[in-house]
């Protein structure tokens, strides 16, 4: 399998700052784009932030600033300041304490020349799409933030690959918004989630197949589809001291961000934009 520069490019990280004035990067996010109706050509026009919620609750509560990190056109990284009054906006049901949803986006409409792809939101896998395109062992890679290496002068981030392990159909047990929660929404991978992946896109591609036409030979490529966002992974406690991580990561439905995305809120202010403010 072999990762495009288009995925590479989609990423970036959630810094704070801590006491020291020292910048750390803590999550992952990335970008994604909405097309609009009267400028269909523009794609930098309806240009989103997209990461797990819970790393935009920690990041806001630090003591210091927290920060977008992107890379710029020279693939040098930027750090883009994010006031904690900043707009965040979560899924429509996101307040449903019996089935939390862990996303949070905002419109990425800093001024910035930056070296980032946008994602479509047509790569959102629908719910009847998945156990359709992607069967229980197909391979699955996830791009982020690996925190002993994030990059020095520029954005670098980690690329993990796994399998599909399950596609739970009863709600599975998570610790977020609070310990021993009532239950989540949500797909299961086996691959190490450590810590800095949360918020990373989890991506599908269909391996190239041969056919055949005739006499002649094909070979049939597909574009990688978007699984859903990395939740965070299962520990399993050892001698009630050290935790291990046992592999399984917790990946929110990439239909979740779609309808994050495409809430009614959302697609009001992007009517109004449209009808204000021609390009």
């Amino acid at each position: 399998m072999e990762i495009s520069n288009t995925i590479l490019n989609c990423v970036g990280f959630i810094c704070v700052e801590d006491n020291n004035g020292n910048i750390i990067p803590r999550g992952t996010c990335f970008l994604m784009h909405v097309p609009s109706k009267n400028y269909p050509n523009r794609i930098d026009r309806y240009m989103y932030v997209v990461t797990a919620k819970h790393v935009i609750d920690r990041a806001s509560k630090s003591e210091g600033k927290y920060y977008l990190r992107v890379n710029d056109i020279n693939r040098n990284y930027i750090l883009v300041p994010i006031e904690k009054d900043y707009r965040w906006y979560n899924h429509p049901k996101h307040n449903d304490v019996n089935n939390p949803i862990d996303v949070a986006i905002t419109r990425f409409d800093f001024e910035i020349e930056s070296n980032v792809t946008l994602i479509p939101i047509e790569m959102c896998l629908k719910l009847e799409e998945v156990e359709e395109k992607i069967k229980i062992g197909n391979e699955i890679f996830i791009v982020g933030l690996f925190n002993y290496h994030s990059g020095m002068s520029g954005n670098e981030p980690i690329v993990r690959t796994g399998s599909m392990a399950m596609f739970p159909k009863e709600k599975i047990r998570v610790d977020w918004p609070k310990k021993n929660g009532s239950g989540m929404e949500a797909y299961l991978i086996e691959t190490r989630s450590i810590s800095g992946l949360s918020g990373s896109p989890v991506f599908f591609e269909r391996p190239a197949r041969i056919t055949k036409n005739g006499g002649d030979l094909h070979i049939e490529k597909s574009s990688p589809s978007l699984v859903g966002l990395i939740h965070g992974h299962y520990d399993e406690s050892e001698n009630k001291i050290n935790n291990v991580n046992t592999g399984i990561a917790i990946v929110v439905p990439a239909v979740k961000i779609y309808e994050t995305l495409m809430q009614e809120k959302l697609q009001e202010m992007r009517r109004r934009w449209d009808s204000e403010y021609e390009v």
